[in-house]
C-alpha cells in the first residue's frame, strides 16, 4: 500500500513538508521544487 504524505500551503505562499519527505529527498531552506504530473489527471 501506498502513503500519501500532505504538504501544506501557508497564507504567504510557503510550503510545509513533512519532516520524513524534507530528509529523503534532502530538501534545504531555499531549495526550489518542480511539480510534475504523468498521464491523464
Amino acid at each position: 500500500m501506498q502513503t500519501i504524505e500532505s504538504i501544506g500551503v501557508m497564507q504567504d505562499d510557503k510550503l510545509t513538508v513533512p519532516i520524513e519527505i524534507s530528509e529523503k529527498f534532502s530538501f534545504s531552506d531555499g531549495c526550489k521544487v518542480m511539480k510534475m504530473r504523468r498521464g491523464h489527471k
